[in-house]
């Protein structure tokens, strides 16, 4: 699955990902190769509103991974756009 960044500048291929982070208003990855290899994906008015991004963001992960193993459910689209708001 790929996410592509707020600004449409960035499409991140998570099965290539250390880990996804939701801290500070702010949702970005880490990358294994690099210590300092992390990438902000969007920034959000809220805490709460970047918490309801993530969730959708994991729970479209899990339907996708769900999908490539013969057993859809949700909504099971390769890419997630980040919101603007």
């Amino acid at each position: 699955m790929f996410v592509i960044s707020q600004d449409k500048h960035i499409s991140i291929n998570m099965k290539k990902i250390l880990s996804i982070y939701n801290r500070n208003k702010v949702i970005g990855v880490e990358y294994p190769f690099n210590e300092e290899a992390y990438v902000d994906l969007g920034r959000y008015e809220t805490q709460k509103r970047a918490d309801e991004i993530f969730d959708e963001i994991m729970k479209r992960y899990k339907s996708w991974e769900n999908m490539k193993a013969g057993q859809p459910s949700g909504t099971c689209n390769p890419i997630y756009k980040m919101p603007l708001e």
